[in-house]
Parts: C-alpha cells; sequence; structure tokens
C-alpha cells in the first residue's frame, strides 16, 4: 500500500495544502516575543495581539520561511513556525 501523502517538494504547494491549518495557541505562540515576534513587528508592524484578525497585510510584502508537520501519512500540514525575513 503507498503512502496517501506524498513529500513535499521545494517550489510546489505542499501536499493537501488545502486543508492546512494552525491552531490560535500556535500563532500567538510566533507572534510573541518569545516566538518571532521581534521580526513580524518589525517586517508586519503587527504582534501577538493580532493573532485573531485575519493576516492581511496590504501592500506589506516579505519572505516568510515556514514549517509545516505532518504529524501521520495522510494528515494535512499543521503549522509549526513561521517568520519573516527583509
Amino acid at each position: 500500500m503507498s503512502d496517501p501523502t506524498p513529500l513535499p517538494t521545494v517550489g510546489l504547494p505542499l501536499p493537501r495544502a488545502a486543508d492546512a491549518h494552525r491552531t490560535s495557541e500556535k500563532l500567538k505562540w510566533i507572534l510573541a516575543y518569545h516566538g518571532h515576534g521581534r521580526e513580524w513587528e518589525r517586517v508586519f508592524r503587527i504582534g501577538d495581539e493580532d493573532a485573531e484578525r485575519p493576516l492581511t497585510l496590504g501592500t506589506r510584502t516579505a519572505t516568510v520561511t515556514t514549517s509545516w508537520h505532518y504529524a501521520a501519512a495522510g494528515d494535512a500540514p499543521r503549522l509549526v513556525t513561521a517568520y519573516p525575513t527583509l
């Protein structure tokens, strides 16, 4: 039996990207100062208090490095961390 989720490939969308999810706790951690909050504040001018609002940033753009986790074969990807760079 083959694995139902192919491996991620650099430059291509994540397998099952339409089902990707994040928890509000994880986003609050990412945006907090003990996470990557300093980078998000510097680049996008947002902080952990913005974790509950949609992250539509208008015309501000930057490269954002993300890490995703597949708990088991066939699962949707879950956001582990994300940080922007200038």
